[in-house]
């Protein structure tokens, strides 16, 4: 009913005003209540949007932050990187110099959104830099807070550590509950990083206290499952369940992913593995890529142990997927790499500062000197990086295209000797359970590090069982392909040719059949080829003989060329693709196991 008051209070005025001048009083009262109703305020600034295509720039710039704003704390943030550059350009400028923080922060929230941490890192740490000189405790609080989990996520804990020192002393100036809380849960999130558990828990039951006391029904929900998690963390299952179980009594639809997800991890760390399979079927429908990540892990391990072959594989391509994408958002080098330039020019800045009385002219000319030279270490810099992404890129989907089949490549001289470590695996775990029992007396620290032993081997145990399940999938699906091409019709042609005693020439048509033939028995076959690199027709060709397994003697003739020729072909294919010398059946490998 408030948020239906507000609107129809604007709709009212500006139906009795018309478009004029007194727009700026709307996008005051838009901006007033944006903290405690964002989707109201949202919905008032679009009702303005025509209005504001007639404003001077100055006031359609203002407009634009606060729309992203409204968006952002109503959690509907669309990133839209030219927008917000125009906002900055134009605050950096001409514009408010009061407002340029506030411009800042939110070009870092875009890139944040985008999962560029780079220069995410750069806008947020512009916008502390410039609140120095113009102190702003409640957007300080979001700005650190930000910087924080950035540096989470890139595993610089103690840089993260002290970004949530600063949210949550700026939280006690204004002083503000709800800022309070959250900074004494982000800092708690740092401190568990470097396993202080028990000082971790200390600021979340804190928290806790403060949502109660403040009967903020959402935080002390968030509160409630960072308490669950860091009593998972602790081993402390039965408190991490009691605390869990609270949360999803009552669930609010922004926490369904990270419940969920908590609920899943405890009973994969209970051994529930029903109760773990059930939750991480609502990650994947809910969660964001990070919960997805895990939920599909979850579902591999689940499937395996009940037998569920097929269903225990699709899963496993599916982590795969989301694996990948997860390492793509962390770009920790990047961080390091855009934080050590940004302490760099800090530096540098006050430097100048100290020398600017008595050397103006010769800071101007060493100043020029270090942008020219920064300007052409960050040309070199960015060309070698673009260089070195693609190559990476290339590789990775390589790898990522060898990956199943070569386990099925390996996996026939591989099961056995995985099973014989399996059992290896299974005797020393049992060794040293035994020697905990027997040693029942010594140091606890050394029982610690046994059972710590113990737990690694149980994980390697149960990696090599997953790829033991998965190799034997491979080797039936291999030879079921194989004997479906040497049985087929289009083979028994191109077999017949390549033994004929007389002169060939091979249809256009036979050579469709066989690449259908290719691509119906290996899935996508052509695309996953041809998607690494060009080919020439002739190049293309060979990759499909090889594939149905014809000798390099007969590929020679089906091709109407010589044997050194198919050779060299080989060889060459090898080396443009993965950029070194190998002999030629390393490309015959290649083409089996893709």
């Amino acid at each position: 009913m408030k948020r239906i008051a507000y609107i129809t209070t604007i709709l009212c005025m500006l139906l009795a005003c018309g478009p004029r001048k007194e727009y700026k009083e709307y996008l005051l009262k838009a901006e007033a209540i944006m903290y405690d109703h964002p989707d109201s305020a949202l919905h008032m600034l679009e009702q303005l949007r025509d209005t504001m295509q007639n404003a001077g720039k100055a006031d359609r710039m203002y407009y634009e932050l606060l729309s992203i704003k409204a968006s952002d704390k109503a959690d509907l943030l669309k990133p839209d990187a030219d927008m917000i550059l125009s906002i900055v350009d134009h605050y950096e400028k001409v514009g408010d110099k009061s407002l340029l923080p506030t411009a800042y922060y939110y070009a870092g929230r875009n890139y944040y959104e985008l999962h560029d941490a780079p220069q995410a890192l750069a806008y947020f740490q512009k916008a502390a830099e410039e609140l120095k000189d113009n102190p702003h405790p409640s957007l300080a609080t979001c700005i650190y807070s930000n910087l924080g989990y950035i540096f989470m996520y890139q595993g610089l804990y103690e840089e993260a550590g002290n970004a949530f020192k600063e949210e949550y002393q700026f939280a006690l100036q204004i002083p503000d509950t709800l800022s309070m809380i959250y900074g004494l849960r982000d800092l708690s999130v740092a401190i568990e990083a470097k396993d202080n558990h028990k000082e971790a828990l200390s600021l979340l039951k804190e928290a806790l206290s403060l949502a109660k006391n403040s009967n903020n029904k959402f935080m002390v929900n968030r509160i409630t499952l960072s308490l669950a998690n860091q009593f998972k963390y602790m081993n402390d299952y039965d408190s991490a369940m009691i605390y869990a179980q609270r949360v999803a009594a009552d669930i609010l639809p922004p926490d369904s992913s990270p419940v969920y997800s908590t609920l899943a991890s405890i009973f994969k760390r209970m051994h529930q593995e029903d109760s773990m399979l059930f939750y991480s079927k609502l990650m994947e429908r809910v969660g964001n890529v990070y919960a997805k990540d895990s939920a599909y892990k979850y579902q591999t391990r689940a499937y395996l142990n009940k037998g569920d072959i097929q269903s225990a594989r699709n899963s496993f391509q599916q982590y795969l997927y989301y694996d990948d994408s997860v390492r793509q958002i962390t770009q920790t080098e990047a961080i390091a790499k855009a934080r050590s330039l940004y302490d760099y020019q800090s530096h540098e800045k006050e430097k100048l500062v100290l020398q600017h009385h008595n050397k103006v002219k010769k800071i101007t000319i060493y100043f020029t000197i270090s942008i020219a030279l920064l300007v052409l270490s960050s040309l070199l810099l960015y060309i070698f990086t673009s260089k070195r992404k693609h190559q990476e890129k290339v590789l990775r989907y390589q790898r990522a295209l060898l990956f199943k089949d070569d386990v099925l490549a390996k996996s026939e001289k591989t099961i056995e000797s995985n099973k014989s470590a399996i059992s290896s695996l299974e005797q020393r775990i049992c060794q040293l359970k035994n020697e905990n029992e027997r040693n029942s007396e010594e140091l606890e620290s050394q029982k610690a590090l046994s059972a710590d032993l113990a737990k690694e081997l149980e994980r390697e145990k149960e990696r090599l069982l997953s790829s033991v399940a998965i190799a034997e999938i491979g080797i039936k699906e291999r030879k079921k392909a194989e004997e479906a091409i040497m049985s087929s019709p289009v083979y028994r042609v191109f077999q017949d040719m390549s033994t004929s005693s007389s002169k060939i020439r091979i249809d256009e048509k036979d050579w469709i059949d066989l690449e259908k033939l290719v691509n119906r028995e290996y899935d996508r076959f052509s695309d996953k080829l041809k998607s690494l690199g060009r080919l020439s027709e002739s190049e293309y060709r060979l990759s499909l003989l090889i594939k149905i397994r014809i000798k390099p003697i007969e590929i020679s003739k089906l091709l109407n060329t010589s044997k050194g020729n198919v050779s060299m072909m080989r060889s060459r294919l090898y080396k443009r693709f993965f950029g070194k010398e190998g002999p030629t059946d390393k490309w015959d490998e290649f083409i089996w196991n893709l």
